[in-house]
């Protein structure tokens, strides 16, 4: 199934950067949600510019609502 729109949350940690690589080389449109507290940025330095990130702690209801209304 490409061209689902996938979240991963903890995507800029060293496990979730590499599921959200991977997703993004299968085609589909990756929203990457995290707020930092333990990944880096420089994690997603090779495909940064094909996903979303939402830098937002998951108890962030406000936040979530965004990330869910992402294109």
């Amino acid at each position: 199934m490409r061209g689902m729109r996938v979240v991963v949350t903890g995507a800029a940690g060293f496990i979730g950067s590499h599921i959200a690589e991977m997703l993004v080389a299968e085609g589909h449109r990756v929203v990457i949600y995290d707020n930092l507290a333990s990944g880096h940025e420089r994690n997603l330095a090779g495909f940064r510019d094909d996903v979303e990130f939402v830098r937002a702690d998951i108890r962030d209801a406000a936040a979530l609502a965004t990330a869910r209304s992402l294109p």
